[in-house]
């Protein structure tokens, strides 16, 4: 959700995709924080590939799903956690 938020909302992918060309060409970095937000982004995108490619591959048992929706669940819960204690009051 993140990732569609930084890439069709904010804009922070491609504001850190022209901050690390325009550090590629100037020699120095003038913004941090959009290029990790880029690099941090590509990343997501990377793991979400790799798990649905590893999910829907054909080595994949039909008794191991139930694993692979309980770790999905497991993880949103924590995401929940860590935005219920880091959200402003």
């Amino acid at each position: 959700m993140w990732n569609s938020l930084n890439l069709f909302i904010t804009h922070l992918m491609l504001v850190g995709a022209v901050a690390f060309w325009n550090s590629l060409r100037h020699g120095h970095i003038e913004q941090l924080v959009p290029m990790m937000v880029t690099l941090g982004g590509i990343g997501h995108f990377i793991l979400i590939f790799a798990t649905l490619s590893a999910a829907v591959s054909n080595n994949a048992e039909p008794k191991k799903w139930w694993k692979f929706v309980g770790g999905a669940a497991l993880a949103v819960a924590y995401f929940i956690l860590i935005v219920s204690f880091t959200h402003p009051h």
